[in-house]
């Protein structure tokens, strides 16, 4: 059965800096233990237990998670599925005004009763359907809240979106270009430009997801170098650590020593 949240939990013993972090699926961060300092604009801000940050998609996100008494621990809540048109329509009006809102949220009992539902709903094997009016629910109390738009300011998924959610479903796998246009309906030089209107390219969209996919691991249990670079499709370990260092500004070994 197919899920419409994912649910994955962070955790770090050490100070744990990270740049540039893409997010391609609209997300809710919570802090359970410790704080995490976001750089926004020109300010940065905190995040502690009763603050959520709102992350909607084709972010890029530079943090630093800070342990209390070496423990930090978040959890990110991916939202897959958008809400129905009826409540997008209801928020029509108020589309692009929450672009430079701040994506700190003070939560309260009406929000935190509401996310543990759909948390609680994901752990279980209810229909798609079901879930979607799970969903739909926790979408109706964020619209009351007016806080949907921190996930939703549009109501079409761009390229990229639709590319990273494929790409991410198989990190390792060994991707075309040709497999990914057939998957899409586009044509190669139609997919090129697209994503080029987006500033991006399907190169670095593979790239991106793979350093997702790379901490996800991490997180996990601890790899070896190599290991680690041919679970996220890379032959070369140079080659990985590089691309890590790129994206993120240290190194997997760095990464690693402060979980």
């Amino acid at each position: 059965m197919a899920k419409l949240i994912s649910v994955h939990a962070f955790k770090s013993s050490q100070p744990q800096a990270l740049r540039d972090v893409p997010i391609y699926i609209p997300s809710i961060v919570v802090v359970q233990v410790g704080a995490k300092l976001l750089s926004w604009q020109s300010d940065t801000l905190t995040f502690e237990k009763g603050t959520w940050l709102f992350a909607h998609a084709e972010q890029l996100l530079t943090f630093i998670n800070h342990p209390v008494n070496f423990a930090f621990r978040s959890i990110q809540i991916c939202f897959l599925s958008p809400p129905s048109s009826a409540i997008m329509a209801s928020i029509a009006a108020e589309r692009g005004r929450y672009l430079t809102k701040s994506p700190k949220v003070v939560s309260n009992a009406k929000l935190d009763f509401a996310l543990k539902q759909l948390i609680a709903m994901q752990e279980l094997d209810f229909t798609e359907q079901t879930q979607q009016h799970y969903l739909d629910a926790f979408y109706q109390i964020l619209s009351e809240a007016g806080l949907l738009q921190l996930l939703f300011p549009g109501t079409d998924l761009s390229m990229r979106e639709r590319v990273c959610r494929f790409l991410s479903n198989e990190p390792a796998k060994a991707h075309s270009i040709d497999g990914l246009c057939k998957h899409l309906g586009q044509s190669r030089s139609t997919l090129t430009r697209r994503l080029a209107d987006e500033s991006t390219s399907y190169r670095e969209l593979l790239s991106e997801t793979r350093m997702l996919h790379a901490l996800s691991l991490m997180q996990a249990r601890p790899y070896k170098q190599l290991e680690l670079a041919l679970a996220c499709g890379y032959q070369s370990e140079t080659r990985f650590r590089q691309r890590f260092f790129k994206q993120f500004g240290l190194t997997p070994k760095q990464y690693m020593k402060t979980l």
